[in-house]
């Protein structure tokens, strides 16, 4: 009668370390992203809207983004992912390697939801941001071709017609734009 309350206990904690195991790699490397994309919003340079982000802390959360997108490419995540790694990029002024992962994810994830998006902010960078303006034209005028109903369609129209202009060219331009709708 002994052994009874004992093997019980024996069996309830046999039971309780096999439930302890820890979850499946991708499970895990999605915490580990998670964990690390918490950190950033925390950071003090995140949250006083400095110009540039904690650059370390940044890096591993991009690390982390394009590890995760590589390893399961097939995750729903893959492409959120991505689109996360090349906002990040642009926030540590990295403009050239934000566009090759937005490049990266409209050439894998075609379909995705986030490809209009990844157009425009690819081509954005190059003319904004880099000074790029025969790299980005391709970018906005696929946005206007493919995605012509889009949010950012009628903004990458803009882009593309005064990406040239300068100052003087694109106020006279804005003042005309204006004038048509008073």
């Amino acid at each position: 009668m002994r052994l009874l309350p004992v093997l019980t206990l024996f069996l309830s904690l046999l039971f309780v370390a096999c439930g302890e195991k820890k979850g499946d790699p991708q499970t895990e490397a999605r915490k580990h992203v998670e964990a690390l994309e918490q950190k950033l919003k925390a950071d003090p340079a995140t949250l006083s809207g400095n110009d540039r982000l904690n650059d370390s802390l940044a890096s591993n959360v991009v690390k982390a983004y394009l590890r995760y997108a590589e390893t399961y490419p097939k995750d729903s995540l893959a492409p959120d992912y991505l689109f996360k790694a090349a906002d990040v990029m642009r926030g540590q002024f990295r403009w050239d390697n934000a566009v090759q992962v937005l490049e990266q994810l409209v050439n894998q994830y075609p379909t995705d939801k986030r490809v209009p998006n990844a157009l425009f902010f690819a081509g954005f960078m190059l003319h904004n941001d880099l000074g790029q303006h025969l790299r980005a034209t391709p970018y906005l005028e696929r946005l206007v071709r493919e995605y012509p109903d889009h949010r950012l369609a009628q903004d990458a129209k803009v882009l593309l017609e005064t990406m040239h202009m300068s100052g003087e060219e694109l106020i006279r331009y804005l003042e005309s734009k204006n004038d048509t709708l008073m």
